[in-house]
């Protein structure tokens, strides 16, 4: 019965256990990446939703019509297999009440419907790993991006597959602890082939629950956010790569932060975010303190040896440094500040404006500390018109 249920199964979804022709009109060869290119990602990406959706109700109904038919089992047969084993343990000395009676939902001997929901179960579950090893390869091989450096519409289209998955396991009828006792069914049914044929378990027909929800966000997440980063670099200056990479992680947190099973995913992105806009914001930074010469004046103070008086060295001597500072405040209200339009979420963008007004302050502040100090014997300090906290407020970093 179970070949013959797995027959059905590999008839109805194309001969093999893997095509998928029939439903809705996927393409067929969806499964194992026919497509040339990766040209038909946004098709594989259509039949692997149907494909989840179909394991998952397996899933339910194969645990279901096994709790069903062991209860049953149990309301016919508990009594007898009490009676017997209490009486072979009272011949043998035993406890009565020993682990050793039987119980009707641990038994994994199956009836005929379940080795067949059990084979088809499998199937589905081999078809989704082979289609996300191929969907994963397909989205590795991009090597573009828009020239508006959005996350654009393939990382969009296949955000929307990857959320109408995360919808299906998050509106699963199954529960943690019924995938986990999928697993030990599993593990007891092979357990029970094993010991039925002779043969060692290979080990497949452990972990078929399907709810591995970890194993497909990375198929998904891990090669386009790779793609991006080649796609990049070296083809785009620092900045440009940091807006690209935001746009890309952004879009993908917006479209996975509210499914609970995502979190470990939504962690990674968020530090991913970060991270560029850090590296954007020390870029434009540090070409607004390259404009205002404050960063020449920085660089030296930072790298002048302690014991030496600043006003003494070549680039710091008083007149240099006045004349630096004085045309840093002079261009204070006029700072040409990045407006970083291509930049599409609205609180990275405020972020990065914020980041290169504090680097600017920060600049400021430790000029401003080092000319005060006596010890780098600044006879004449009047050319410093604001002090640090002025300087802040005027370019509004609180």
């Amino acid at each position: 019965p179970g070949t013959e249920g797995g027959g059905l199964f590999e008839k109805a979804m194309g001969g093999d256990g893997v095509h998928l022709e029939a439903p809705a009109g996927l393409a067929s060869g969806a499964a194992h990446g026919s497509g040339r290119g990766g040209g038909n990602s946004h098709g594989k990406g259509l039949a692997l939703v149907l494909v989840y959706r179909l394991s998952h109700l397996l899933a339910f109904y194969r645990l279901t019509i096994h709790r069903l038919l062991k209860s049953e089992e149990g309301r016919t047969d508990y009594s007898k297999g009490t009676a017997k084993a209490s009486k072979d343990l009272a011949v043998d000395g035993g406890d009565p009440g020993s682990s050793a009676l039987p119980s009707p939902l641990r038994s994994p001997l199956r009836s005929p419907l379940e080795a067949v929901l059990a084979e088809c179960h499998a199937l589905a579950g081999d078809v989704v790993s082979r289609m996300l090893s191929s969907l994963s390869e397909a989205l590795s091989r991009s090597s573009s991006f828009p020239l508006d450096l959005s996350a654009g519409p393939n990382t969009a289209e296949h955000m929307r597959r990857l959320a109408e998955i995360l919808t299906v396991h998050s509106d699963s009828f199954l529960e943690a602890q019924d995938w986990r006792d999928l697993d030990q069914l599993d593990r007891d049914q092979a357990a029970e082939g094993e010991a039925n044929d002779g043969k060692a378990n290979d080990g497949k027909a452990e972990g078929r629950g399907g709810s591995d929800v970890e194993a497909i966000l990375s198929a998904f997440l891990e090669p386009l956010l790779g793609a991006c980063r080649r796609s990049a670099s070296g083809r785009l200056d620092a900045a440009d790569e940091a807006t690209l990479l935001i746009n890309t992680a952004s879009a993908m947190l917006g479209s996975i932060e509210a499914f609970e099973a995502a979190t470990g995913w939504v962690g990674k992105l968020q530090l991913e975010v970060k991270h560029w806009v850090q590296v954007l914001v020390g870029h434009e930074a540090q070409k607004v303190l390259e404009r205002s010469k404050l960063g020449p004046l920085l660089s030296r103070f930072e790298v002048l040896p302690p014991e030496l008086p600043a006003a003494n060295q070549p680039g710091l001597d008083p007149a240099t440094v006045e004349s630096a500072m004085r045309g840093f405040y002079a261009s204070l209200f006029a700072l040409v500040m990045p407006s970083f339009d291509r930049l599409q979420p609205l609180e990275e963008r405020s972020q990065a404006r914020r980041g290169i007004a504090k680097a600017i302050a920060d600049a400021h502040a430790k000029v401003y500390e080092e000319v005060s100090d006596p010890k780098n014997e600044y006879a004449d300090r009047s050319f410093l018109l604001h002090s640090p906290d002025q300087v802040r407020m005027l370019l509004d970093c609180d």
